[in-house]
């Protein structure tokens, strides 16, 4: 017997392999990272294999990114950022694609080039250094 389920996902490949992080991911079992914002703390669980490059991704501005934005969950895996919506349709999967350019672009240089990658150039006009528009 064979039990059936359905399961939303929207998934972007990236060009390059980044460490696990999970942003209320919900089946990603990472270490939970707490950071100084308790109301941050409280709207999203964070998890990642490498609590340095969450706490360098997640910085203050992308903290506040991340709560006027409401994505829906999220997680890194190597190359692969993978969303967990509610339901599928054109304007929700345009949004999870727009919030992963933006995110992304939200990264700051020095993390770039501690992970040995050379970012792709972001349509937008954040600047990777001053992660506030």
């Amino acid at each position: 017997m064979t039990d059936q389920h359905a399961e939303n996902v929207a998934a972007v490949r990236l060009p390059f392999a980044l460490p696990q992080l999970s942003v209320n991911g919900g089946r990603w079992r990472g270490e939970r990272v707490r950071f100084e914002s308790e109301e941050f703390n409280a709207q999203f669980a964070v998890r990642t294999s490498s609590r340095k490059f969450a706490s360098d991704v997640i910085h203050p501005p992308m903290m506040e990114y991340l709560a006027w934005a409401r994505p829906p969950g999220f997680s890194i895996e190597g190359p692969v950022l993978r969303f967990a919506p509610d339901v599928h349709d054109q304007f929700l999967l345009a949004r999870c694609a727009d919030f992963a350019h933006e995110f992304l672009a939200r990264v700051p240089s020095f993390v770039w080039a501690d992970l040995g990658v050379r970012p792709p150039r972001f349509r937008s006009s954040v600047d990777q250094d001053a992660p506030e528009r």
